[in-house]
């Protein structure tokens, strides 16, 4: 049976066969050592007992003759006769050394009279100690001799050859590891036998019963009944199997509930999506249908008092009562698009719009807005703008321009007396991106701190709004939404009756001047060029109040090939019969919509331009426009001069303007006659328009009303839109 290196059997057995291993070593090595001492007692023993008759015949001889007498005869005789007799046990030579180092005796002739040329020899007889040492391979008995009065005679020296004791070291080192061979394998054999049944089986008994719980066989009988350690351990595994076992079938059952929780509740999750989906859906259908009612009246709103507002014939305080609607309209569409903007929020479809837009231009735009409020409310408007503010950005700028105008909107609109602050800098984050830093600072009510928390919550009033009747409810929370999604942060500081601060900062990318595509100036068209192509165009919505301000616009321009269908069925049927160059194409429309129509007259071989007009709140609808066919988009409710561009890219259609006008280049128009105001008269409209006052730029403008009714007129247009720096350039003609 192969072992395995991981299995018990194999690591109980080299265990084992190291302890015998061991064991069999050290008993060979004591062995041994008792061999070597026993052989050299031996030697000690033989060579005291040849050495014997030596003594004695040299103590008689000491006391019969002369020195010379007795060693000779010892020489001649005893030395000889040892040397035969212990040549037996391998002795080499025995010899009598003399004080130091003479050979005074030897069994080879040769040897007499001379010295010892051992040192380690000479230094043993030096101790005239009996021993047995081995020097050079040879054994050396050394006995020193005394004769009867105790007088040192000398040193028998007889020399054994050493290979005998290491031929039976050998032997015996032979036998040894043959009887150690011999001894781990019946050893080993009879271990692994034992442990086998002992210990190995019920040991892989219980590896099996292991193996069969660990495979889910729960079942499987333990047939082990020891009384030992393994006993115990297989009482305990069986224990843990039935309380397995036990487990299993809680959790089984557990399980078997938890399934009919989990499809319950998934049952209820489905209907509680199902639900939030068809919520949402109608939210958006809500949104869709608050977009097109609400924007609908009031394209024709803003579009009409655009129209009426180019009417020379009526007076400046008509313009005036029309710039009020104008205005009004503008504001309420502005607090629509908040509500939209919110809706749109919450349904997850507010989409950011990037582009290359210049800061310093958007700010400035800003500015003439909020510093007629200003003015209106007699409060001061200061700016503090860094120098060193970036100017040409990458980001959304409807999205910082809607911002910073809430954000100065409810300065002033909060603000009774003292003043507004705008600061503006900006911090270079990296080579291509600047941290915008902006902070509006006012003197007003100023929030409680308990109202603090939820400034930026929907709908929400503090004690400081009330009695305030302007907007909705939603600036703060659209414009934390927007700063969000620009990955900005929002803040905002207050004190009662000391007035607030609200701050946000947004990365911004910074950009070149070249990139920032180019802004058609908004030019005041009069009529189209002459010698143009009698252009056939198509209108098509199902609102009166639409398609006859679109036909009014077009017609007061001098295009009056112009016919009017109420839905994309007639549209389509006038298309074939009529084949116009352009359609202005409504998308929500009974009976067919504009898409339907569109994709039906693209279909067919034409050279006809379709633009969509809608009053969808949503980016995402122009994409799905676009891609049905229409060659252009246009959201209601729509400025005149947007109607004329879109022309003008199309159809190529040349327009007359009523004053040629670049906020770059600023360039006017030279019929604009200003000569024939008085200089005192000039200076007095180009101070109050370089400091924004409103009431002194009517007065002026009146004052020059009197003089030149022409020249009043257009400065009062301008004045209306906040065209201040227009004027200045105009004045500074002069």
């Amino acid at each position: 049976m192969m072992l395995s290196k991981k299995s018990i059997k194999f690591k109980i057995v080299i265990s084992v066969s190291f302890i015998i291993v061991l064991i069999s070593i050290v008993n060979t090595y004591f062995h041994i050592s008792e061999l070597k001492k026993g052989f050299i007692q031996s030697i000690s023993e033989k060579s005291t007992a040849f050495s014997k008759e030596i003594e004695v015949e040299m103590q008689e001889l000491r006391e019969s003759s002369d020195n010379i007498q007795w060693i000779q005869k010892v020489q001649s005789i005893k030395c000889m006769e040892l040397y035969k007799i212990g040549k037996a046990m391998d002795v080499l030579y025995v010899s009598l050394v003399a004080e130091p180092d003479l050979i005074v005796a030897h069994n080879d002739v040769a040897y007499i009279d001379k010295k010892i040329d051992s040192p380690d020899l000479i230094v043993e007889l030096k101790t005239r100690k009996q021993k047995t040492i081995l020097i050079h391979s040879i054994y050396h008995a050394l006995i020193p001799v005394y004769d009867k009065s105790g007088m040192y005679l000398g040193t028998i020296d007889i020399g054994v050859n050493s290979n005998v004791i290491k031929e039976k070291i050998t032997n015996s080192l032979i036998n040894s590891v043959i009887l150690f061979l011999i001894t781990i394998t019946i050893g080993i054999a009879g271990i692994y036998l034992l442990l086998e049944n002992l210990v190995i089986e019920p040991i892989s008994t219980l590896e099996q019963s292991a193996n069969s719980i660990a495979k889910g066989d729960l079942n499987s009988p333990i047939h082990i009944k020891n009384s030992d350690e393994i006993g115990s351990l297989a009482s305990s595994i069986h224990d843990m199997r039935d309380s397995i076992k036990s487990k299993i079938d809680e959790l089984n059952k557990y399980s078997q509930n938890l399934e009919n929780l989990v499809s319950e509740r998934t049952k209820e999750l489905q209907e509680e999506k199902a639900k939030a989906e068809s919520a949402n859906q109608a939210k958006s259908i809500f949104l869709a249908n608050m977009s097109h009612e609400l924007r609908t009246p009031l394209n024709a709103i803003i579009g009409f008092s655009e129209l009426l507002n180019q009417d020379h014939t009526i007076t400046n305080k008509q313009k005036e009562k029309l710039s009020i609607v104008l205005n009004s309209g503008r504001h309420l569409l502005s607090m629509i698009n908040d509500v939209l903007d919110m809706s749109k929020i919450d349904a997850e479809k507010m989409e950011i719009v990037l582009d290359t837009f210049d800061l310093h231009e958007l700010i400035a735009e800003i500015n003439g807005m909020i510093e007629f409020r200003a003015e209106a409310k007699d409060l001061q408007f200061t700016k503090e703008i860094d120098d060193a503010l970036v100017r040409y950005v990458y980001s959304d700028p409807r999205k910082i321009s809607q911002i910073l105008l809430n954000f100065l909107s409810n300065a002033i609109k909060y603000t009774d007396e003292g003043g507004v602050v705008l600061r503006i800098q900006s911090k270079p984050l990296s080579d291509e991106a600047v941290l915008l830093q902006v902070e509006v600072e006012d003197s007003g009510r100023g929030i409680s701190e308990d109202e603090l928390k939820g400034i930026f919550q929907p709908f929400k009033q503090t004690d400081s709004s009330r009695g305030v009747s302007e907007g909705t409810g939603l600036g703060l929370a659209i414009c934390k939404k927007f700063v969000e999604m620009l990955n900005g942060e929002v803040s905002v500081r207050s004190e009662v009756n000391k007035g607030s601060v609200f701050s946000f900062s947004l990365p911004l990318v910074t950009a070149q001047k070249e990139s920032i595509k180019s802004k058609n100036t908004k030019l005041r068209v009069i009529g189209i060029a002459p010698n143009q192509d009698h252009f056939k165009i198509l209108i098509v919505d199902d609102k009166l109040e639409n398609r006859l301000l679109l036909s009014e616009l077009l017609k007061f321009v001098g295009l009056s090939n112009i016919k009017e269908v109420t839905n994309g069925k007639e549209a389509v049927e006038q298309f074939q019969v009529w084949q116009p160059d352009l359609i202005f194409m409504d998308i929500r429309m009974p009976v067919m919509n504009g898409i339907e129509a569109t994709k039906i007259i693209k279909s067919q071989p034409n050279e006809c331009k379709i633009i969509a007009l809608t009053a969808s709140a949503f980016e995402s609808d122009k994409d799905n426009i676009i891609k049905s066919g229409c060659d252009d988009f246009l959201r209601k409710p729509f400025r005149n001069y947007e109607i004329f561009e879109l022309l003008k890219t199309h159809l190529s259609i040349q327009f007359k303007y009523e004053q040629l006008f670049s906020q770059e280049e600023r360039v006017v128009d030279e019929s604009l006659n200003v000569a024939s105001i008085p200089p005192g008269l000039a200076n007095q409209l180009k101070n109050a328009c370089q400091k924004g006052n409103r009431k002194e730029i009517s007065d002026s403008i009146e004052s020059i009303a009197k003089i030149n009714p022409s020249v009043a007129h257009k400065l009062f247009e301008l004045s209306l839109e906040f065209e201040y720096d227009k004027i200045i350039t105009i004045l500074e003609r002069k």
